[in-house]
C-alpha cells in the first residue's frame, strides 16, 4: 500500500505541475493576443493621428488621416472624424484670413 500511495502522490504532483504549466502558458498566450489586439485597435491609430497632428503643427496642412481610421465606428474613429473636421475648418479659416489680407 505504501507503493500505491507513493505512485498516487507522484501522479498527483505530475498533474499539479501540468496544470501550473498549462495555466502559465495560457496566461502568456492571452497577454500576447491582448497586446496585439490593443496595438491594432488603439495604439496604431493613435500613433497615426499623432503623426498627422504633428505634421499640421509644422504647417503641413495637406496631411491626411488614414481612411481606415476615419471609417472606424469606434471612439478612435470618432476622434479622427472630429480631427478631420477641425483640419478642414483650419484650412478654411486660413484661406479667409489670406483673402482678407
Amino acid at each position: 500500500t505504501s507503493e500505491a500511495v507513493t505512485g498516487y502522490e507522484e501522479n498527483l504532483n505530475s498533474l499539479y505541475l501540468t496544470i501550473i504549466i498549462e495555466s502559465v502558458l495560457s496566461i502568456l498566450i492571452m497577454l500576447v493576443i491582448g497586446y496585439f489586439a490593443s496595438y491594432v485597435a488603439v495604439i496604431k491609430p493613435v500613433k497615426a493621428l499623432t503623426e498627422v497632428a504633428t505634421a499640421i503643427s509644422r504647417g503641413q496642412l495637406d496631411a491626411k488621416i488614414d481612411q481606415k481610421i476615419l471609417d472606424s465606428s469606434d471612439e478612435i474613429g470618432g476622434l479622427a472624424k472630429a480631427f478631420d473636421r477641425t483640419m478642414v475648418s483650419l484650412k478654411l479659416a486660413m484661406k479667409a484670413n489670406q483673402n482678407n489680407s
